[in-house]
């Protein structure tokens, strides 16, 4: 069963917190990192010992969820 848009931004939101120990201040700024995790995910290994297949699964999670969790965000804002 598919995750709905809103169920992938709650994902994303988990990983955010759980890769930057606080939560994000809103949902676009989860997205732009999700979007970027490639980057994030080189420095976590280079600067903050998190290993290869760890940081991989991170980047590989957020890919699937960014497109789905972009389009909770576009609805959020129409909606407001």
């Amino acid at each position: 069963m598919a995750l709905s848009p809103e169920q992938c931004l709650g994902r994303l939101r988990v990983l955010y917190r759980d890769a930057h120990k606080c939560p994000a201040a809103s949902d676009a700024l989860v997205i732009a990192w999700a979007r970027t995790a490639d980057t994030w995910a080189t420095y976590a290994i280079r600067h903050y010992d998190w290993s290869f297949l760890v940081a991989e699964a991170v980047v590989r999670q957020c890919r699937s969820y960014v497109k789905r969790a972009a389009l909770a965000v576009i609805e959020q804002e129409l909606a407001a």
